[in-house]
């Protein structure tokens, strides 16, 4: 059996690992789709466009959809605080009623934003606290989703992300290795206290793929809600 996937925001750090895990899998058939870029794979499409989406995705008829799009920069939220609703919180809203509708399973691709890092490593059932707007409308996002009855949903929290990357300003593991490289003298402001668990795109992809080709496993052993990092 052929199993039909769309993955949103395919272009990005994340997107472009997931889009790579699934069309090297076997028996997939994948609709990589992006916001701002077209060709070598990609289809160009506006997901507030709610009538051209719903159109796609009639058309495609997915068994899955990975929706990785989202504003992912908590300074760009801040500075446009209704835009990023829109992405991160309409958005997945429309995606899980149409989950209803066309019987697909949606996973959503969340952060570990929702929390406030003052006790991890945190478990899917730890109490959420967003200290900022981006970690708010992604928890939004997640609640939409699980307040839609019928809608077969996955949330996968992931924490800072690194891997391959267009640029390596595009995570913030990656520009550490531009950051060493600077002989310039420059001085750049870091932290000490924070931490972070890094997870590997690549890996994600992979966890994705075999979440996705053993739905009945998944729908049984799995909770609405997971995290995701890398062992290291």
């Amino acid at each position: 059996m052929v199993l039909k996937v769309i993955i949103t925001g395919a272009s990005g750090v994340l997107g472009s690992a997931v889009r790579k895990a699934f069309t090297a899998a076997e028996n997939m058939e994948v609709l990589s789709l992006s916001h701002s870029r077209s060709g070598d794979g990609l289809r160009k499409l506006d997901l507030l466009n709610k009538e051209e989406l719903e159109k796609v995705f009639s058309e495609f008829k997915p068994n899955w959809v990975i929706h990785c799009a989202a504003e992912r920069r908590p300074d760009v939220a801040e500075k446009d605080p209704e835009g990023a609703r829109k992405l991160n919180a309409d958005v997945p809203d429309h995606l899980a009623r149409l989950s209803k509708s066309l019987k697909f399973t949606l996973v959503y691709i969340s952060t570990d934003y929702v929390f406030d890092g003052t006790s991890p490593p945190y478990t899917p059932s730890a109490k959420t606290n967003p200290l900022q707007l981006y970690g708010q409308s992604k928890l939004d996002g997640e609640l939409n989703i699980l307040a839609i009855e019928g809608a077969t949903v996955i949330i996968l929290r992931v924490p800072v992300l690194y891997g391959p990357a267009p640029r390596n300003s595009d995570t913030a593991v990656n520009i550490l290795i531009d950051i060493v490289e600077d002989q310039s003298g420059k001085t750049y402001n870091m932290d000490h206290y924070a931490t972070r668990y890094p997870t590997n795109v690549i890996d994600i992809g992979n966890f994705l793929v075999r979440l996705s080709s053993n739905a009945q496993e998944a729908y049984s052993t799995y909770s609405a809600l997971l995290r995701c990092r890398t062992v290291h």
